[in-house]
């Protein structure tokens, strides 16, 4: 009888142990809802203590497809897809990671000459500390002809 009730109470405990991570319904306290449940996005950001917007939580950027990485970096992103190293996969990156100012034509870069001047320097000469393989950028480009292309 004892052994049937420490057999009922492990398979109820088991059992039950899962359920609470099923969170399908849950809705977050605090978050401003529209009259039907959902979330309103359009709501202003909640504020700190000292009135600045509170940013704290998880976030997530977009990922980008491999068709969008290879239109911003070309045929070189091939020989990466090869590679797939866990976490670094091509599509689970960001534009932004690879290049914070893809988006801008040379001319317009809102980066003053004297950065844009160290940064190749930068690139020539990385500080071997920089990067795991010093001379190569991430996915394998080789540092020659980056700035000329």
């Amino acid at each position: 009888m004892r052994r049937q009730f420490v057999l009922s109470c492990l398979l109820i405990a088991f059992a039950s142990a899962g359920t609470g991570a099923q969170w399908l319904n849950y809705k977050t306290p605090g978050v401003p809802r529209t009259p039907d449940g959902k979330p309103k996005l359009d709501a202003p950001a909640p504020r700190a203590p000292d009135g600045h917007p509170d940013l704290t939580g998880v976030w997530m950027h977009e990922r980008q497809s491999v068709a969008e990485i290879r239109r911003l970096f070309g045929p070189r992103i091939d020989e990466a897809l090869k590679v797939n190293a866990p976490g670094m996969e091509i599509g689970t990156q960001h534009k932004y990671g690879l290049n914070i100012l893809i988006d801008f034509k040379p001319e317009d870069s809102p980066m003053r000459p004297e950065t844009a001047k160290s940064l190749e320097e930068r690139l020539k000469n990385p500080p071997p500390l920089d990067r795991c393989d010093p001379t190569t950028l991430p996915f394998g480009f080789p540092l020659q002809g980056l700035l000329s292309e």
